[in-house]
């Protein structure tokens, strides 16, 4: 984990570099800079990771010769700037195919096609992974495997207790715990940051069978009307919550809806304490879902610590 004293220290020397150079940087180009600095720093031999939004114009995409390059899945998400067709979609995340590259796209990495001419086009290998499912952890842990097998083959890596790996999870990926309310109950917490109405459907099908109140918060980028209308098809309750932070949803525009609830002026903080302490059922389960945004702050007020991880 990167300290804060060395986000705070060479954070400010990009953005005096930037202010001497006239650049005007946005937040992920920054980080992207302070994280190649990070792994310069670090002498680290090898590096997984994950783009902003993907593809051609994202900031990641200024390493020329990665080893492999995935693409997971093409859903709408960025529209703005991506496009508003999976068509337009697709093309920009081809933009992550380098010549002479293996590539690895998912099953809803579709259509198909587009990363197929792309890849011809750049003499890529091109793997694609195919198959049902059960769950998006198990989708997932497929891509993984797909991607290995390329490394271990192709570039000799060794990789050890690779089943082990496996079953991890990310944090805020249905991420779950368990907190004790004021009535001394056991309240089921899931936290996930699914923003798109493809993720939040995969969360709310492996949830099927649970009576959910949902907390959500989003950007002001994301498709709110799609995914509110999703969550409220499959869930008790949504209860709609506003970060604090200018790329927050602006929840006044929802005010009045008969749907939607929205208390303490979408206060997080107040919101989810009155969820778990006064509404949730013993029956009943919580999910906290959306933006990265909101989850500190719900892991704050419930005492979950980023080391407290349920990785089991």
């Amino acid at each position: 984990m990167i300290s804060e004293e060395y986000v705070q220290e060479h954070l400010n020397d990009f953005f005096n570099l930037a202010e001497r150079n006239n650049l005007e940087l946005t937040f992920f180009e920054y980080v992207t800079c302070l994280a190649l600095k990070y792994f310069n720093d670090m002498n680290l031999k090898y590096v997984s990771w994950e783009t902003g939004l993907g593809g051609r114009m994202d900031s990641t995409n200024i390493i020329s010769s990665p080893l492999i390059s995935i693409i997971t899945t093409i859903g709408y998400d960025h529209m703005h700037i991506l496009g508003n067709t999976l068509e337009l979609i697709a093309k920009e995340k081809a933009g992550i195919i380098k010549q002479n590259c293996p590539v690895v796209i998912g099953p809803k990495s579709k259509p198909y096609e587009i990363f197929i001419k792309e890849a011809q086009q750049k003499n890529a290998d091109l793997t694609i992974v195919q198959g049902e499912f059960q769950d998006f952890n198990d989708e997932n842990n497929a891509i993984v495997m797909a991607a290995s097998k390329i490394l271990m083959e192709k570039y000799q890596f060794k990789l050890n207790n690779f089943e082990e790996v496996l079953k991890i999870k990310q944090p805020c990926r249905l991420e779950q715990f368990n907190i004790q309310n004021d009535k001394g109950d056991n309240i089921k917490v899931y936290l996930d940051v699914g923003h798109n109405e493809q993720a939040i459907k995969s969360v709310l099908d492996l949830l099927k069978d649970q009576k959910i109140i949902c907390i959500y918060g989003a950007s002001n980028d994301k498709d709110i009307t799609s995914c509110l209308q999703l969550l409220k098809q499959n869930c008790h309750q949504v209860y709609m919550v506003q970060a604090k932070n200018n790329r927050a949803y602006q929840i006044k525009q929802l005010l009045g809806s008969d749907e939607i609830k929205i208390l303490y002026d979408g206060d997080i903080s107040k919101t989810t304490l009155e969820i778990v302490n006064k509404v949730c059922q013993i029956d009943q389960v919580i999910l906290v879902i959306g933006s990265f945004y909101i989850m500190d702050e719900v892991r704050m007020i419930l005492k979950i610590c980023q080391t407290q991880c349920d990785f089991k």
